[in-house]
């Protein structure tokens, strides 16, 4: 092969982190076009970041900022200069930019490489441009920031949101607004979720560096499921509330403890316009239609559009399968557009149902009160319903990057790999809950549930037969829910007297560490119910209907158990489970919480940077979570089955499988497949699962499809006793499944999609799909048969292996398993990269494969 578009490296575990793990940088650099070094210059009324790809341009203009425009590595213009940097708008209405805001003199810093981090763009020699914005009235600012590391295909902004005092109530703010030019292509949103998605060109992304982001090209942008609209409610339309109606205090001051001005920390807030063709008496009814709890209503409000309160109705109310006082009443002086408030308690139960809401008059579209946007402007916007305090700065980042031709997949995720919070690696862990805690975790006697007796033992099964007699390890040994006293917040109960102590280290003997599973909202169940009612009995004055990360004490209490489990166990690992209810997620529940899991990720960073971090129900497919998290949940259910093929296993294994192509692969085409949580191996008599035969073929086929998948987070969910039948095949199999993984792992970065869909629906059929991933030096390919027929897949090595262009020669492919069929004319031979093949699979079959460049 002559042209080498992916430079892997391997960085070495760095000697302030405590642990030896392996990262792996997918770090692709086109040798006909290297980025290069970062170069800036700044003049009286213009500055530019430039390299031999990408030139931007930032203009000074009457004391504020704007963007120049930014070109490709041929000159062309490919996005529009003009327009501010940032636009944010206050909870007042107030709108402020980068054009209108005090900007202190702008200043180049030379970006130093900081060996010690684990976030590959930070280890590289950079160039950028900062200068400082201050409001009108000094009450906040916003320290910004333009990046261009050296080889960069990317250009980054960092804004830092600083509030000098008192609070500033925030409602959102605009950090990427560009106009792509004509040669820059027409720019649409990849992706179906609602937030945290990516803007397209054919020749650049766009987006920002939050999974909490919302994006649009002039009006439209992904579905939103929290979009205001006065005739329906859903739980993520509501948002924190402050500065709250001095008529409030009255009747809930007390309930609901006044703070700061007032706030009443458990109300929350929707409101939105609504244009009345009609003047008169307005009748608001709530009704319920769906959900867990029903909605606690307080009041509703009539306000101009200049922020003023005309009309209110105060008074407390509900909907759900029953309803009371759910009508509120006011009068509309005259026809126009006004907004709406509805006020809304979340202390007596949690906001999770959705339902309508009539109003009696008639209405229309709300009349435009701000300059319409073009068509083709991109904007990434982040909503921020609460309060800017001193203690507490807002981070920020936007980014603007190139594709490469034909290789938009491996571009993006070479952006990803550089700016993730740790790039991929394998991290292969066993996890106890369907050996121990399904069957156990609701024991009334804490002993009978998972505890440091059993935990030993099955440990050192796994010392015994993977360590000692495989010389295999495993990174952690994981304990899953049921370890904890359900009357604490996180502490252990009476069958865990040393705490996870002796686990440690019998961990630390067979060269892996431990770590385990919190949930941040409670948990599930009455277990959930119990640690809510040991919170509310120890915390008079903060009682709480459910556990809420934006709650300052309770965020303050959850990060610091977590952080003195990591001092205490030298944790390796938390699996965060319940971060919303939503049982398919394209977007947060409640805004502040999924806030709050992200600053909590962030502080646990700080005391141990290599931390593998699960954030599973409740996340969605946004690759911005990868700048906070290591991996995300595939959705749905932890087990289930698809389809009417195959044994049970098979159906298993589809119907994970489905899940992925249809949530990534299919919503979200840029997402790295590399980082989900697809729930592992499964080999167990226990639980829903128990109904998949023991048989060590059939279990085998699970190991490798799920070893084979190429996600980093390879979970092990297996009886032992179930591995130690057979003479230990299982153990044996394991063993073998965790060496492929290693020893591809400076390829696996790379995984990605391959073939078709695992279960069509309308089709009532499979189709032959698996994985892949290339890199100059090796490449490995998985292919499955989700069919109860033989299928054929015709294709060429350079469209599975999504080979660049300008890459040609041939790759010889061979066995991954010594028991696997060789498939003629593909294996043990070389094959040109375009040659057409035909591929043909019997039903069920699984192919694993090793391949190296022919010559």
């Amino acid at each position: 092969m002559r042209k080498n578009i992916f430079l892997h490296s391997i960085l070495a575990a760095l000697a302030t982190v405590s642990v030896g793990v392996t990262l792996v940088s997918c770090d692709n650099q086109s040798s006909k076009h290297p980025a290069g070094k970062a170069q800036a210059s700044l003049n009286d009324d213009s500055c530019t970041l430039n390299n031999k790809l990408l030139s931007a341009t930032f203009l000074w203009k009457d004391g504020g900022v704007q963007f120049g425009g930014l070109k490709g590595p041929d000159g062309t213009e490919l996005l529009q200069s003009g327009g501010p940097v940032f636009t944010l708008t206050l909870a007042d209405g107030r709108q402020m930019s980068s054009t209108d805001m005090k900007a202190s003199k702008p200043e180049l810093v030379e970006l130093s490489p900081d060996k010690t981090s684990l976030r590959v763009s930070a280890q590289l020699p950079g160039q950028a441009i900062s200068s400082t914005f201050t409001a009108p009235d000094d009450s906040f600012s916003i320290e910004w920031k333009a990046v261009l590391r050296e080889n960069s295909h990317y250009l980054r902004q960092e804004f830092t949101l600083k509030a000098s005092e008192k609070p500033v109530p925030f409602s959102s703010i605009t950090a990427l607004q560009v106009v792509p030019t004509d040669a820059g292509g027409i720019p649409s949103i990849s992706g179906n979720t609602t937030h945290g998605t990516v803007a397209v060109t054919e020749k650049l992304f766009m987006g920002l560096e939050t999974p909490m982001s919302v994006m649009t090209v002039g009006q439209h942008g992904a579905a939103q499921e929290d979009t205001w609209s006065p005739e329906t409610w859903t739980p993520g339309m509501f948002g924190s509330a402050f500065n709250v109606p001095e008529s409030f205090i009255p009747v809930y001051g007390t309930k609901f403890s006044a703070q700061n001005g007032p706030v009443l920390r458990d109300l929350a807030v929707a409101e939105g316009p609504v244009n009345f063709l009609e003047p008169g008496e307005l009748v608001i009814d709530f009704e319920y239609e769906r959900g867990n709890h029903r909605l606690n209503m307080v009041g509703v409000q009539l306000v101009t559009t200049a922020g003023q309160v005309i009309a209110e109705d105060i008074h407390p109310g509900y909907t759900g399968h029953s309803s009371q006082n759910a009508e509120y009443r006011m009068v509309v002086p005259v026809a126009g557009t006004y907004h709406l408030r509805y006020w809304v308690e979340k202390k007596t139960e949690p906001i999770t149902s959705s339902g309508r809401i009539s109003l009696s008059l008639a209405m229309g579209n709300p009349e435009e009160t701000t300059a319409p946007v073009p068509e083709d402007m991109v904007r990434g916007t982040w909503v921020r319903k609460t309060n800017l305090t001193k203690e507490f700065p807002w981070q920020v980042n936007s980014v603007i990057g190139l594709f490469r031709p034909g290789q938009q997949r491996r571009s993006f995720l070479r952006y990803i790999e550089r700016e993730r919070a740790v790039p991929y690696r394998p991290f292969v862990h066993y996890n106890d809950w369907y050996e121990v805690g399904i069957t156990r975790n609701f024991e009334a006697d804490p002993k009978k549930r998972s505890n440091e007796e059993l935990s030993l033992n099955i440990l050192n099964t796994w010392k015994k037969e993977l360590f000692e007699k495989r010389k295999t390890k495993l990174d952690a040994y994981i304990l899953d829910d049921g370890w904890d006293d359900f009357n604490s917040l996180w502490d252990f109960h009476v069958g865990f007297p040393n705490g996870f102590t002796k686990l440690n280290e019998v961990a630390t003997s067979m060269d892996c560490g431990i770590g385990t599973w919190l949930g941040p909202v409670g948990g599930y169940g009455a277990a959930k119910s119990m640690r809510i009612g040991y919170w509310n009995k120890t915390h008079p004055n903060n009682r709480i209907a459910n556990f809420e990360l934006s709650n300052p004490e309770y965020f303050n209490a959850f990060v610091g158990r977590c952080s003195d489990m990591v001092k205490n166990y030298d944790m390796r690992y938390f699996k965060f489970d319940g971060i919303s209810t939503k049982f398919h997620a394209k977007g947060p529940g409640a805004l502040e919480d999924s806030e709050g899991i992200l600053n909590v990720l962030a502080a646990l960073r700080k005391a141990r940077p290599d931390i593998y971090l699960n954030t599973t129900v409740g996340t969605w497919a946004s690759p911005f979570w990868f700048f906070h998290s290591d991996c995300v949940w595939r959705q749905e259910n932890d087990f289930d089955q698809m389809g009417n093929m195959g044994d049970a296993r098979d159906r298993w294994i589809t119907y994970r499988d489905r899940l992925v192509h249809e949530v990534f692969v299919e919503g979200a085409p840029l997402f790295p497949i590399n980082s989900v949580m697809i729930h592992g191996t499964i080999i167990t008599k226990n639980g829903p699962p128990r109904v998949m035969s023991q048989d060590p073929a059939n279990c085998i086929k699970e190991m490798r499809t799920a070893f084979a998948s190429g996600s980093s987070l390879q979970e092990i969910y297996a009886d032992s006793d179930i591995l130690n039948k057979d003479g230990g095949i299982l153990w044996d199999e394991l063993a073998k499944c965790i060496a492929w993984v290693r020893r591809n792992a400076d390829v696996l970065a790379d995984t990605h999609w391959v073939g078709g869909n695992p279960w069509n629906k309308a089709k009532k059929d499979g189709d032959i799909y698996g994985w892949a991933a290339w890199s100059p030096t090796k490449c490995t390919l998985t292919l499955r048969n989700s069919s109860a027929k033989p299928k054929t897949l015709n294709t060429t090595l350079r469209q599975m292996l999504d080979v660049p262009p300008e890459v040609t020669g041939a790759i010889i492919l061979r066995s991954s398993f010594a028991d696997q069929r060789v498939l003629s004319g593909l294996m043990d031979k070389a094959v040109d990269v375009d040659t057409p093949i035909s591929i043909s699979l019997e039903p069920m079959e699984i192919i694993v494969m090793e391949g190296t460049p022919a010559n």
